[in-house]
């Protein structure tokens, strides 16, 4: 318990653990005091207060608390607008396009290398362009770098799960083609949905590294079978037959 004296206009209350003093100049100023409940103390703060808001001072206070309202309502609305585009960001973010590019063992066989392009996500990917850079053929035999800049610089779409596979490598046999390095990859494509606004829709645009494990001891090939000694035809059904288990070795990544 506290005691706490308060007065009001000029006259002393008994309330408990506050009480207002008189100063030189100046209304009543509420002071602590020892003993009080602390319902009595609000009570007589409450009066303390209401000495200061007069009929001369009514509007400023008035106009005060408004302002004071208005500028809490705005903090409000404030949050409200950032919470809802946060929550459409995310939206976006889980259901436009994501082109990948992976290189990855070939169909040709052990020292090839394939260059698979994937939209992993959940809308179509319009005007997909592969930008690979200068490739410059490894010799006069290289089949790949003359045809395969013109195929990934042409503007493809891609439904969600969707890819496309094309030679990117190879170094078997002594011969080389292709790239056979790791390399910086852009790709370029357009979100399906936002494709059909009026006004201009900027793609979107990403940089990946390409080729970085090169090399049998990254990606295991499939056991092709031991090569025929013979020249009679069942030679050749022998290479038919470890083809066919390269191809279901493929299947089974």
């Amino acid at each position: 318990m506290f005691e706490i004296d308060a007065t009001v206009d000029g006259e002393w209350l008994h309330a408990g653990n506050l009480a207002c003093d008189r100063p030189a100049l100046g209304r009543p100023r509420p002071v602590l005091s020892p003993s009080l409940t602390f319902p009595e103390a609000l009570i007589a703060y409450g009066r303390g207060v209401s000495v200061w808001i007069t009929k001369d001072n009514v509007d400023v206070v008035v106009a005060w608390a408004t302002l004071a309202g208005v500028a809490v309502g705005a903090l409000g609305v404030l949050a409200a607008i950032r919470q809802l585009v946060l929550i459409r960001r995310d939206s976006h973010d889980r259901t436009r396009p994501y082109v990948q590019l992976d290189v990855v063992p070939g169909l040709q066989g052990p020292g090839s290398w394939d260059l698979v392009i994937e939209n992993r996500g959940a809308s179509t990917a319009l005007q997909v362009v592969v930008d690979p850079g200068v490739i410059h053929p490894l010799d006069r035999d290289d089949h790949i770098s003359p045809v395969v800049g013109d195929y990934l610089e042409t503007p493809k779409s891609l439904v969600p799960g969707a890819r496309r596979r094309v030679m990117w490598g190879y170094d078997s046999g002594g011969v080389k083609a292709g790239v056979l390095e790791p390399r910086h990859v852009t790709v370029t494509y357009v979100d399906e949905r936002l494709a059909a606004r009026r006004w201009r829709t900027k793609p979107y645009r990403e940089t990946l590294l390409v080729g970085e494990a090169l090399g049998p001891a990254a990606f295991p090939a499939p056991f092709e079978g031991p090569k025929p000694t013979s020249q009679d035809m069942l030679a050749h059904i022998d290479r038919a037959i470890r083809t066919l288990n390269t191809h279901v070795g493929e299947l089974r990544r």
